[in-house]
């Protein structure tokens, strides 16, 4: 039964970097040599690898082939904001937007995997380029707050102040676009699909708006 079970197991585990594999290489996101992206590995050909893998995965996530970033970042916060009182106050980056900060925030190698090692990146490109809009750094105020857990209390209060409207945590979970995660928290992934870009910028639909009404009504 164990045997059958790991055996299982490694096969659900090929099925989903195979389906990702699928939808991912004509993205940004395929670092492999044949990405159609600036950044590219030098001779690497697997497309999954440098997120994911079968084998030694880390377990910040199913599978997961990158180490966390260490430190602390500076997050949202204003004068209005209700889900805690000030940037100190602010939960920092965990779940899925812990995983992409590992790339994103520029302080980790780009080929960096647990399972291979550091992979070579051509025109010898190490971390995520200072100068590309998609190195968000440790400074994350100018950016939509994430990781905070969406409460009924949370919603209440906001809307007897007259705010912006939230609508109910049953409503943004059961939303057929934008998701709150496991936790009902707002993550990267809420508005970002890291494994599709039919729109640009990973977003879920080619409306943003509709992203923002799915919370905010």
């Amino acid at each position: 039964m164990r045997r059958a079970m790991v055996t299982l197991t490694l096969v659900f585990g090929l099925a989903v970097l195979a389906w990702s594999q699928e939808s991912v290489r004509d993205t940004a996101h395929n670092l492999s040599v044949t990405g159609p992206g600036a950044v590219r590995a030098v001779s690497e050909t697997r497309v999954c690898i440098f997120c994911h893998t079968t084998h030694n995965a880390v377990f910040q996530a199913p599978l997961w082939n990158r180490e966390s970033p260490g430190g602390s970042y500076q997050m949202y916060w204003s004068e209005t904001m209700d889900a805690y009182g000030s940037s100190g106050e602010a939960p920092q980056p965990n779940g899925s937007s812990k995983l992409c900060l590992s790339c994103h925030d520029g302080t980790i190698a780009l080929g960096s995997t647990v399972s291979s090692g550091r992979i070579e990146m051509r025109g010898g490109i190490t971390t995520m380029p200072s100068t590309s809009e998609s190195n968000l750094g440790r400074d994350l105020s100018g950016d939509h707050p994430v990781s905070f857990t969406v409460t009924d209390h949370l919603v209440t209060t906001n809307n007897s102040k007259g705010d912006v409207p939230l609508r109910s945590v049953s409503e943004m979970r059961n939303h057929p676009l934008a998701k709150l995660d496991e936790e009902n928290r707002i993550q990267c992934t809420t508005c970002h699909d890291p494994h599709r870009d039919p729109y640009g910028n990973f977003l879920l639909t080619a409306k943003p708006g509709e992203l923002c009404i799915a919370c905010h009504s």
